[in-house]
C-alpha cells in the first residue's frame, strides 16, 4: 500500500527551539503511551465514550486505516455482537445487506431492527454506509436506542460520522494493489474556501476486483467481480460566531458481474448426451448422519444431505450460464412492468446499483446561555437492478424441452435468468433543542418526521427467453405494492448529577407510525368474505391505489443510573423499550381469496390483514473503564432482552376442492 498525505505550505515558516524541564519531557512520554479520548455521540451529544453510559464500539478513522476496512462486512469483523448477512433468497451478491446486533435477526428481508445514520441523520438501506470514504469514526450503539434514533433502533443503531474539513489545505491518497486484478484508489482534498468562514472537502473513492471463482459454464469468466465509484463532498460555514453549517453529498454507482453462486445437488443432474453436470453428493460423510430411522445416505437411495452440506464439486460448480444472448437483451431492453428504467437498469447478468445522499445540518449555540438549536435534514434515493442465474448451474448444454423445433422466439437451450430489482426513497427532518452549561442538568428536547417509501420487482426473464413469451405479456403481478410510511416524534432527553459520582438519565420518545399498503400493478379484487371478516370494503382496487391504512402510537423510554468509582471506572444500569413497525405491517396477498376456508385457514395460524408491531424490553447492567495509565480500554455488558410479536412466516394447505 501506498499512503501520502501532504500540506500545502503557507507562504512563510518558522522554527523554534524551546528547553524543556526534564520531568516535562517524562511525562509527555507517559502521556503519549496512553489512548487517544474517544468522543461519541450516542445521546445525541458529544461524550467520552468511557463517560457514555451506553454500550458502544467505536471504531475510529485510524482504525478503519490499519485493520483495512473497506465494508460493513469488515466492520462486523472487528465489531463485537454485530453480523452482516447479504445472502437472500439464493443469491449471494450486494443487492441486499442486512445488520443483525445482538442475536436480534430479523425473521424478514424486508424488516430492519438496526437503524443506519451518516452523521446522525438516516439513510434508507445498511448498503449506503459502504459508501463513507475515510470517516472520523464509526459508532455501534447496541440495545435499544429508540429515545434518541426513533424508528427502527429496535436492536441498536450503526452512525458513520463523517471528518469535517480542516483549516489548512491539505489532502491525502491511497493506492491499493493486489491479485485477481484488484485496486482500491481512495483520496481527499480538504481546506478553506474563500475565507477561514467556509471550509470544504471532496473525497472520492475507484474500486475494483475481480471475482474468486472461475464460472465453469463460461470459460474465462470469474464470479464475484465488484466495482464501485463514490464521490462526496462537504461544506462547512461559521458565518457568525456560535452558528455552523454543515451540507453533505453523496453518490455511489456499483457495477458488478455475475453473482459467486453454485449449486450442490442431493441427485445428479446430466445434460442430454448423459455428460454429468452437477454429481449427486447426497452421501457425504463429512458430518453426522441426522437422519432418523436411516443408517446411510448413499445417493442410489437417498435424495437428501446427511451430516455436513459438502463442498461444491471441483470443474463442476460454480458453473451458470450467464453468457449474455439476444432474447435477454431485448428483454432487458424494455422497461414494462419493472422498478428501475430500461435505460438505468442492468444490461446482462449482474448488478447495478446507485445511492444518493444529501444532508444539511445546522447547529446555533444561543449566546452563552448553555442553549443549542439543531436542525437535520436528509434525502436518500437508491436503486438496485440485478439479473441472476436463478438455477445456479449450467444447463446451457440442455435442450430447452419448451422449444424442440429450435424457434427463434425462445432459447434453443435451458436456461433460468431472473431479474431483481428494488428502490428506495425517504426524507427526513429533525429541530432539536438542547440544554448544557456545565452544571448539574442536561436535556434536550426534539421533533422528528420521516417518510419512506419502497418499490420491488421480481421479474421472470425466464418466461420471455426460456418459454418464448412476449414482452407485451410480462406479468404485472411482479411489481409489488409499494408500502409507504410516515414516522412523527416528539423525544426528550434529561440527565441530572446527583452527586459527583451518581447520575440518572431519563429519556423517551413519543412516536407515531403511519404505515399504508397500495395494490401492486394489477387490479385487486377483495371478496365480501374477506371485507366482512377484516373490515374492508369489498371491490375492485385499480392498480397503485391504496388499500389499507393504520396508525399505531408507542411511547419509548429509557433510564439509566450510572455511578462514577473514579475518573477511569464508571458503572451503569438500564431499562429501554424499542419498537419496529415494519413497512410491510400488512398481509394482502390473500385478500382476493373468497373460500371461507382458506380465510379460516389463515386466522388458525394467526394470520391477519394488520401485522403487529414488534417490541422489545431490554435490561442492561455495563462497566467501563482505563487501565494501566491508559494504555488499555475496557467494557462489560451484561443484558437480558425480551423480544414480544416476532414476525415470522407461516405456511399452511387447505384442501377447498373437499377430496
Amino acid at each position: 500500500m501506498l499512503l501520502r498525505k501532504f500540506l500545502l505550505p503557507t507562504l512563510s515558516a518558522a522554527t523554534m527551539l524551546i528547553a524543556v524541564p526534564q520531568t516535562a519531557v517524562a511525562a509527555e512520554d507517559a502521556d503519549a503511551d496512553a489512548l487517544d479520548e474517544i468522543v461519541v455521540t450516542a445521546r445525541k451529544r458529544a461524550e467520552d465514550i468511557l463517560q457514555t453510559p451506553v454500550a458502544v464500539s467505536v471504531l475510529t478513522g485510524a482504525d478503519i486505516d490499519a485493520k483495512g476496512i473497506v465494508s460493513l462486512s469488515d466492520l462486523a469483523n472487528n465489531t463485537p455482537g454485530l453480523q452482516i448477512t447479504s445472502v437472500n433468497s439464493g443469491r449471494n451478491d450486494r443487492s441486499f445487506q442486512q445488520i443483525t446486533l445482538r442475536g436480534l435477526t430479523p425473521s424478514r428481508t424486508s424488516s430492519t431492527l438496526t437503524a443506519t445514520f451518516i452523521d446522525g441523520v438516516p439513510v434508507s438501506s445498511a448498503n449506503a454506509l459502504n459508501s463513507v470514504t475515510r470517516p472520523e469514526r464509526v459508532e455501534v450503539l447496541k440495545g435499544p436506542q429508540s429515545a434518541y434514533f426513533g424508528r427502527n433502533a429496535f436492536a441498536g443503531a450503526v452512525n458513520v460520522v463523517n471528518k469535517e474539513p480542516g483549516e489548512e489545505l491539505a489532502g491525502d491518497i491511497s493506492v491499493m494493489g493486489g491479485s485477481r486484478k484488484n485496486w482500491d484508489v481512495q483520496g481527499s482534498l480538504e481546506g478553506p474556501l474563500f475565507s477561514d468562514k467556509v471550509g470544504f472537502r471532496i473525497s472520492g473513492r475507484s474500486f475494483s476486483k475481480d471475482g474468486g471463482w472461475d464460472n465453469a459454464g463460461v470459460p474465462g469468466q470469474t464470479l464475484g467481480d465488484q466495482s464501485t465509484d463514490v464521490f462526496s463532498l462537504m461544506l462547512s460555514a461559521q458565518p457568525v460566531e456560535g452558528l455552523k453549517i454543515k451540507l453533505f453529498g453523496m453518490l455511489t454507482q456499483d457495477d458488478d458481474g455475475p453473482s459467486p453462486e453454485g449449486m450442490v445437488s442431493s441427485w445428479e443432474l446430466r445434460n442430454n448426451a448423459g455428460v454429468l453436470n452437477v454429481p449427486a453428493l447426497s452421501g457425504s460423510t463429512a458430518g453426522t448422519v441426522i437422519v432418523p430411522r436411516q443408517t446411510n445416505c448413499t445417493p442410489a437411495t437417498r435424495a437428501w444431505f446427511c451430516g455436513a452440506i459438502p463442498d461444491l464439486a471441483p470443474g463442476v460448480t460454480p458453473g451458470q450460464n450467464t453468457a449474455d444472448f439476444s432474447l435477454l437483451s431485448a428483454s432487458l431492453a424494455s422497461s414494462r412492468n419493472r422498478v428501475v428504467s430500461a435505460e438505468d437498469g442492468v444490461k446482462g447478468y449482474g448488478l447495478v446499483g446507485e445511492f444518493k445522499h444529501a444532508h444539511l445540518t445546522i447547529d446555533w449555540d444561543i449566546g452563552q446561555s448553555g442553549f443549542t438549536l439543531s436542525s437535520l435534514t436528509g434525502v436518500n434515493d437508491y436503486f438496485v437492478s440485478e439479473v441472476d442465474d436463478l438455477d445456479n448451474w449450467n444447463s446451457a448444454s440442455i435442450t430447452n424441452p419448451s422449444n424442440p423445433m429450435g424457434a427463434a422466439t425462445a432459447t434453443t437451450f435451458w436456461s433460468f435468468p431472473f431479474l431483481v430489482e428494488r428502490e428506495e426513497r425517504d426524507f427526513s427532518q429533525e429541530f432539536r433543542l438542547s440544554f448544557d452549561n456545565e452544571g448539574p442538568f442536561s436535556g434536550l428536547l426534539g421533533v422528528s418526521y420521516l417518510k419512506v417509501s419502497a418499490w420491488s420487482d421480481l421479474v421472470s426473464i425466464f418466461s420471455e427467453t426460456t418459454l418464448g413469451l412476449p414482452i407485451s405479456s410480462r406479468a404485472a403481478t411482479s411489481v409489488t405494492s409499494p408500502p409507504k410510511g410516515e414516522t412523527t416524534s416528539v423525544f426528550f432527553g434529561a440527565t441530572y448529577e446527583v452527586t459527583d459520582q451518581l447520575t440518572i438519565s431519563a429519556e423517551g420518545r413519543q412516536q407515531r407510525d403511519e404505515v399504508e399498503a397500495y395494490t401492486g400493478a394489477v387490479p385487486l379484487t377483495v371478496s365480501a368474505a374477506a371485507a366482512t371478516q377484516y373490515g374492508l370494503a369489498a371491490g375492485v382496487y385499480t392498480p397503485f391505489s391504496l388499500l389499507v391504512s393504520r396508525k399505531f402510537d408507542h411511547f419509548l423510554p429509557r433510564v439509566i443510573v450510572d455511578y462514577q468509582f473514579n475518573e477511569d471506572l464508571m458503572a451503569y444500569a438500564s431499562v429501554s423499550k424499542g419498537v419496529n413497525v415494519a413497512l410491510l405491517s400488512f398481509n394482502t396477498n390473500f385478500l382476493t381469496q373468497g373460500s371461507p376456508d382458506i380465510l379460516a385457514a389463515a386466522e388458525s395460524i394467526g394470520l391477519g390483514v394488520f401485522i403487529e408491531p414488534e417490541k422489545i424490553t431490554n435490561y442492561e447492567v455495563g462497566v467501563k473503564g482505563s487501565f494501566l495509565d491508559g494504555r488499555l480500554r475496557g467494557s462489560l455488558a451484561i443484558y437480558k432482552a425480551d423480544w414480544t410479536n416476532q414476525q415470522n412466516t407461516r405456511t399452511t394447505f387447505v384442501n377447498v376442492a373437499g377430496v
